[in-house]
C-alpha cells in the first residue's frame, strides 16, 4: 500500500470503500462536538426561560410589598421618595452598625438555598462583599419571598433592607464580617440568566 494516499480502501463483502483519513475524522469529530455544544446551549436557554416563566408572584403572600423587580426609575418620578433614601455602602458594614436597619444596593455575587426556608446571598459592591441572609419566619418573610431571592440570577443589581447582625462565627469569603438579615429585597436591574462568558 502507499503510504502517501490521503485514503485508503477496505474491502467489505467483496466491495472496496474509502477509508477516511485521520484529518476528515477529526473535522467530522470537532463538528459533532460543536453540534453537541450548540444543542447544550440552546437546552440551557430553554430551562431558563422555563424556569423564570413558571414562578409568579402572588398577589395575596403578606411579604408581596417587600420583594420584586422594581420599575423603571424615571426622573419623573416624586423627588422627596427619590433622595429620601439613605443607602450604605457595602465596605462601611461593620460591627459598629450591629442592630441598625440599612438599605444596601450591590450585585448579586453568589446565592445558594438551604431548603426552602433559608436563601444566602453574597452582595458584591466594588471590591467589597458581605454575606446576606433571607430567613423564612412568617409573617415578616414568606416562603415566597425566600423563592423569589432564589431565583434571581447571578450578577442583577439588587437592593436590600436589612439588618446588621454580627455573627458568633466569623464569615469566611467576604470581606465584611458582619452579616445582614434581610427584611426587603428588590431586584434593580436583572442581569441575563446565562452570561455571555
Amino acid at each position: 500500500m502507499d503510504s502517501t494516499k490521503e485514503t485508503t480502501e477496505q474491502i467489505v463483502d467483496g466491495q472496496s470503500t474509502p477509508i477516511s483519513t485521520a484529518s476528515e475524522e477529526k473535522k467530522n469529530s470537532k463538528a459533532e462536538r460543536e453540534r453537541k455544544k450548540e444543542e447544550a446551549r440552546r437546552a440551557r436557554e430553554e430551562a431558563s426561560k422555563k424556569g423564570q416563566q413558571e414562578w409568579k408572584k402572588d398577589p395575596n403572600d403578606p411579604c408581596a410589598h417587600k420583594f420584586g423587580d422594581c420599575e423603571l426609575n424615571r426622573s419623573q418620578s416624586n423627588p422627596d421618595l427619590r433622595y429620601a433614601k439613605k443607602f450604605t455602602e457595602v465596605h462601611q458594614l461593620d460591627e459598629t452598625l450591629a442592630g441598625q436597619e440599612v438599605i444596601v444596593r450591590g450585585r448579586l455575587h453568589q446565592s445558594r438555598a438551604q431548603g426552602k426556608k433559608m436563601v444566602f446571598i453574597v452582595i458584591r459592591e466594588r471590591f467589597s462583599t458581605v454575606q446576606a441572609g433571607l430567613f423564612v419566619n412568617e409573617p415578616e418573610v414568606s416562603t415566597g419571598m425566600a423563592e423569589y431571592a432564589r431565583r434571581i440570577p447571578k450578577e442583577s443589581i439588587i437592593e436590600v433592607k436589612a439588618k446588621v447582625v454580627v455573627p458568633e462565627q466569623a464569615v469566611k469569603g467576604c470581606s465584611q464580617k458582619v452579616e445582614l438579615h434581610i427584611n426587603e429585597i428588590w431586584t434593580i436591574n436583572k442581569s441575563a440568566p446565562i452570561l455571555p462568558f
